[in-house]
């Protein structure tokens, strides 16, 4: 991962840290372990770190793991620096052995692995998930600290939340803007589902809510140029999350009937903090590549017109596994994917294991002097045979503006005709022509800047459509759909099939009163959400 500040730039890999200047200068490289010490009793690496630049603070913090060599005690290793621009020496920061093996004053001897940390303008928040010594998953865990005394060297304590029923997977803490007085968390199941588990803390209390999505079924094996051996792309848990202005971010590593490996965006306006709803759920892949750990960031301050970043690990069986980035609407409108760095050889190297293990996570931020432009970085295989890197880039966003009408795009690859729309009323008849597939506007809505486009498809498509808010009107006449997912957001909206057949239909409303009519259509399989 890597944080950005005002003056410096840090980056963390296992067991080791280098801080630079904005430019990359003045390099400082050093083992975490020397940085931050290692507890009475431990032993092995320093592992999974992580950083983040403290906005509310201009100060970075740095949490890691340890455990003994039995597993039967771990620890949060957390170091916040005592200024803006900190050195790798340990007189640079003040740095916390916490135990994360304990639930309250209860020694569990379960140890914690992947714990990623949020924070708002009060609090930091560590999750972990806990194992036991024979590396069974047990449970997940929330725990809270107030800031102040970790900034000021004081003696620092927190509350936990453990043992949540039905959370079996990573839940991710936001990185927060703004001050919204709650921290907003989310996790997915392990394995296949179509559910979020969103949570708000508030004061002392935990609120849970579940949000319908698409399917988070687990990714296939990244491909990759030179060599049959495939890279480990992960599993489906969230890779990081932020929040700011009633958007939630979050995006993971996901397989589909189209795309095996792809990355997934999620976003979840949470304006009604009792009643949180999807209006972002797209996913970017290619059935010829793999799109792998996505991590996505917002600018400038999350509203429902501010676009985003992503950036995430890309291979192929023509192209070695590099990093890629670009820029997404809220309403998934994506622009061609760009290369930061581009892979130089093949990479296999399980660590004595059975996986060929590749990084478990990238990192991106938004820089705290521009707030439209964003630092990433990320794994790439380099030169040498088996031989992994990092790469660190910036980029800029255009100004956040809302899609004017309606934009329509095919994928030939994947067969799916997408229509995204802004938070207006938009009116759009699609309907079979000797081309394919022909979108009309009405009523004043612009199809990708005109009345009407033609688009050349195949003879069966999938419809993916988003229309933002609004009191929209859809109406399908004649297609042949392999499947429909259309969110609607908000408004009272309407959605009329007229002589179509569609395989399996997903319909969700939003907010308002909504319609769906099936006028002389087949539908084999309906799943309508906030729809009557």
């Amino acid at each position: 991962m890597l944080a950005v500040g005002t003056l410096r730039i840090i980056q963390v890999v296992n067991s080791s840290i280098r801080i630079t200047t904005r430019t990359g200068g003045s390099t400082q490289t050093s083992t975490l372990a020397a940085m931050m010490g290692n507890p009475a009793g431990s032993s092995g690496s320093v592992f999974d770190p992580r950083v983040q630049y403290d906005h509310f603070a201009n100060r970075f913090v740095v949490l890691a793991l340890k455990t003994n060599s039995a597993r039967t005690d771990s620890w949060y290793l957390v170091s916040v620096s005592k200024t803006a621009t900190p050195t790798t020496a340990p007189s640079s920061w003040f740095t916390y052995h916490i135990r994360s093996d304990f639930d309250g004053s209860t020694n569990t001897s379960n140890w914690a692995d992947y714990a990623p940390i949020g924070f708002d303008n009060t609090y930091f928040y560590i999750t972990s998930n806990q194992f036991n010594s024979a590396g069974a998953f047990q449970y997940g865990k929330i725990r809270r600290y107030a800031k102040a005394p970790f900034y000021s060297g004081g003696t620092v304590s927190g509350i936990e939340w453990i043992k949540m029923p039905g959370v079996n997977n990573t839940i991710q803490p936001a990185v927060t803007f703004g001050v919204p007085g709650d921290e907003w968390l989310v996790s997915v199941p392990f394995g296949v589902g179509n559910t979020l588990q969103v949570f708000r803390i508030t004061g002392n209390n935990l609120f849970r809510f579940t949000v319908p999505v698409g399917s988070t079924a687990l990714p296939n094996l990244a491909r990759q140029k030179g060599t049959s051996n495939l890279i480990h792309s992960g599993d489906n848990r969230l890779l990081n999350a932020v929040f700011s202005n009633n958007r939630l971010y979050a995006g993971h590593t996901v397989g589909t009937s189209s795309f095996p490996c792809a990355s997934r965006f999620l976003g979840i306006n949470t304006s009604n903090i009792n009643a949180p709803t999807r209006t972002l759920d797209r996913v970017v892949g290619n059935s010829t590549f793999d799109l792998y750990y996505p991590a996505v960031a917002t600018n400038p301050a999350g509203s429902a017109s501010s676009n985003l970043a992503v950036v995430a690990n890309f291979s192929s069986a023509t192209r070695f596994a590099g990093i890629t980035y670009t820029q997404m609407t809220p309403t998934g409108t994506i622009q061609p994917l760009a290369m930061l760095k581009e892979g130089e050889n093949s990479y296999f190297k399980t660590y004595s294991g059975t996986r060929n293990r590749w990084g478990d996570y990238n990192g991106i931020c938004r820089d705290p002097t521009n707030s439209n432009r964003f630092w990433f970085n990320a794994m790439y295989a380099r030169t040498s045979a088996n031989t992994w890197g990092t790469w660190v880039g910036s980029t800029t966003l255009t100004a956040a503006t809302a899609p004017a009408g309606v934009q329509a795009t095919y994928d030939t690859d994947s067969g799916q005709l997408l229509l995204t729309g802004g938070d207006r009323a938009n009116h759009v008849d699609v309907s079979k022509d000797e081309s394919g597939v022909k979108v009309t506007g009405k009523h004043g809505t612009r199809i990708n800047g005109r009345h009407s486009v033609t688009l050349v498809t195949a003879d069966k498509i999938a419809l993916s459509v988003n229309l933002g808010g609004g009191n929209d009107q859809l109406t399908i006449t004649g297609l042949q759909l392999s499947g429909m997912d259309a969110l609607l957001g908000e408004g009272n909206d309407k959605v009329f099939l007229v002589l179509s057949s569609v395989d399996v239909l997903r319909v969700d409303g939003g907010d308002g009163i909504d319609v769906v009519s099936n006028v002389s259509s087949n539908v084999a399989e309906s799943h309508l959400d906030s729809v009557p």
